[in-house]
């Protein structure tokens, strides 16, 4: 398997990371506790989710199309792909066309291994700043791509015309949703198609058109979406969790990006636990093709369908 190691782009800039800090600070100021989360998007995306033209308009122009995950096809099996280093270990080539939502940095794999992919999903706007190259690069037009409101508003201050050949669903937060105030967990559950964890830690959102729970990790996003396409089979690959200290697969040591997986580590295997209990009452089932993975330590079951021979893995 041909996987490229990708560099980031570059550094984050500094006046980027002032920019942010300054809009933060304003929109603080402005909005006040319960709406500071708009400094995604403001002061110049607008997302006009409903009606006969659903688009994102930045700085008033029309830049793109949003659309919902109805309008993705429905493939016997959803591979959901992340960047945990087991990915070296699998041979993705033979995951079929149209089946796999890649995360992040395994878009990487576009274009070597994953020749069309059901999707990409890319929730920090962090990774605009370091891979928009890779995402020009790799993501081919009419790609569909799973995008919270501070990466699509990200993309638009990159190049805001690659968003035209794009359909994008957005990811939107229902705890710090798109122009609504903030709400708490006691609110969700008044919300039939919140599911909470029986010890309330986990939740997640059966319709994910209307807004998902993030929970530390794109792949929490990610697997909502899965489960409201309804597959047979739902398969997470280089969701290891356990990687803390070590790059993506496509980082080099020395240049790899900051990881806060350690701290969200027991807050993503927390929602994960209640997807599969949800993937097991509606007879979807799910697998980890990873070794390495934590989730095997939570009920989840291996697969090692993919894994390569001990002398690809060598060689």
């Amino acid at each position: 398997m041909n996987i490229r190691s990708w560099q980031r782009s570059s550094i984050i800039p500094a006046e980027t990371q002032l920019k942010r800090v300054v809009v933060k600070g304003a929109a603080a100021f402005l909005f006040g506790p319960t709406r500071r989360h708009f400094q995604a998007w403001w002061p110049h995306l607008k997302l006009k989710r409903w009606g006969v033209s659903p688009e994102i308009l930045y700085r008033g122009v029309r830049v793109g199309t949003l659309v919902t995950h109805h309008h993705l096809r429905r493939p016997e099996a959803i591979y959901v792909i992340g960047s945990g280093p087991s990915v070296l270990e699998q041979n993705l080539s033979l995951i079929p066309d149209n089946s796999s939502i890649l995360l992040n940095g395994a878009i990487s794999l576009l274009g070597d291994v994953i020749k069309r992919p059901l999707a990409v999903a890319i929730e920090d706007e962090r990774f605009v700043w370091r891979h928009f190259k890779m995402m020009q690069e790799r993501i081919l037009e009419q790609t569909p791509c799973f995008l919270s409101p501070a990466v699509i508003r990200a993309i638009c201050e990159r190049n805001a015309e690659w968003l035209r050949a794009h359909p994008v669903i957005l990811i939107d937060d229902l705890r710090k949703p798109y122009l609504r105030r903030r709400t708490n967990d006691a609110h969700l559950k008044r919300r039939r198609f919140v599911s909470f964890s029986d010890d309330q830690a986990g939740a997640l959102s059966l319709a994910p058109a209307w807004g998902v729970i993030q929970g530390g990790s794109v792949v929490v996003s990610a697997i909502q979406f899965a489960i409201a396409l309804a597959p047979a089979h739902i398969g997470l690959i280089g969701i290891d969790i356990t990687n803390s200290n070590e790059p993506r697969f496509y980082e080099l040591a020395g240049d790899a990006a900051k990881s806060g997986l350690l701290k969200a580590r027991q807050r993503i295997i927390e929602h994960l636990v209640l997807a599969k209990k949800i993937c097991d009452e509606r007879a979807i089932a799910v697998s980890i093709h990873s070794s390495k993975s934590a989730l095997l330590q939570a009920g989840f079951a291996y697969d090692a369908s993919f894994e390569l021979a001990r002398k690809d893995l060598e060689s």
